[in-house]
């Protein structure tokens, strides 16, 4: 459909209003001669090139983890974000992270993604012929493992009355999941996260003297990313 189309009175014109890109093609006006013997047919042939655009850009991301913020990405995994926006003629593309330039085509590709990729990507679609733009930002998180292995350590409490066992993990985001295990299954724990840069994750258990055994006992501190320590009391 091209829309309304008005044939102006006394002239070989048309007028469409309010053009939709649809409109775009080829129209043919055919015009009759009517002679003594019979009538001559002629056809005559504009092409209308509408110029629209861009509409907002679509942008999909390649592998494809959605999250209450935006996207994420595991560390050292490549990462494509191709950004696509109807236009005619067809957009130019430009890229932003953090509001810096940084590439000119639809497809942008990160080998081996780091955490400092962590931040807002923009994709700006450009009509050179009508000087127009339109962009679309998405958040991406890079999340990444902590460094090392889990940490156990043991030291007195309450005036030498109770144990205290610590599980330490730095760095890692998100925080990772810290949880002792043993006997007495009853003892309280409390993970805790110093927030800072970069974050060290600590569980503690504290253990009365009441619900220590004479004899010894092993103590586990297992996480999430999967890995452990063993502290004897």
């Amino acid at each position: 459909m091209v829309g309304p189309v008005t044939i102006l009175p006394n002239t070989a014109s048309i007028s469409i209003e309010k053009l939709p890109l649809a409109a775009h093609g080829l129209f043919t006006c055919q015009a009759f001669y009517d002679i003594e013997h019979e009538p001559i047919v002629y056809y005559y042939y504009v092409h209308l090139t509408v110029q629209d655009g861009p509409d907002e850009p679509q942008i999909n991301v390649i592998p494809f983890r959605i999250t209450k913020h935006g996207y994420s990405a595991l560390e050292n995994e490549t990462v494509s974000m191709y950004c696509e926006a109807q236009s005619n003629p067809g957009s130019q593309y430009i890229w932003f992270y953090n509001d810096s330039k940084i590439y000119t085509r639809p497809l942008l590709t990160i080998n081996k993604i780091l955490r400092s990729h962590t931040g807002n990507y923009t994709c700006m679609a450009q009509n050179s012929h009508l000087h127009t733009q339109s962009s679309k930002t998405l958040s991406l998180t890079v999340y990444y493992p902590p460094d090392g292995s889990p940490v156990c350590s043991v030291e007195s409490a309450l005036n030498h009355t109770a144990l205290r066992l610590l599980c330490s993990w730095l760095g890692g985001f998100p925080s990772p999941s810290l949880n002792w295990t043993g006997d007495p299954t009853q003892a309280g724990q409390k993970q805790v996260d110093t927030g800072q840069q970069p974050r060290l994750t600590t569980n503690v258990m504290m253990l009365p003297s009441e619900k220590l055994n004479r004899n010894s006992s092993l103590f586990t501190c297992i996480s999430l990313p999967q890995n452990r320590c063993v502290s004897p009391t």
